[in-house]
């Protein structure tokens, strides 16, 4: 009976609701920091998913980014 949700997990649980084509939108915050190595968002995931940026707003003076995206089905 729920209408909204926000998921808050790993790269596997986000690619498991992606793939059941179950994410209607998708926020990403940016922080100002480079890493030579890091974590891929969806590792080994079959996923090429197209989105709409909806608003892009900074958060703090250090420069840290919300993107929203919706997901286009």
């Amino acid at each position: 009976g729920y209408e909204e949700l926000l998921l808050v997990g790993g790269s596997h649980t986000i690619g498991s609701f992606l793939l059941a084509g179950l994410v209607t939108d998708l926020k990403l915050t940016i922080e100002p920091w480079l890493f030579g190595r890091g974590t891929a968002l969806l590792p080994d995931l079959p996923i090429n998913q197209k989105l709409k940026l909806l608003s892009s707003t900074q958060l703090n003076d250090q420069g840290t980014v919300l993107l929203h995206y919706s997901v286009i089905h």
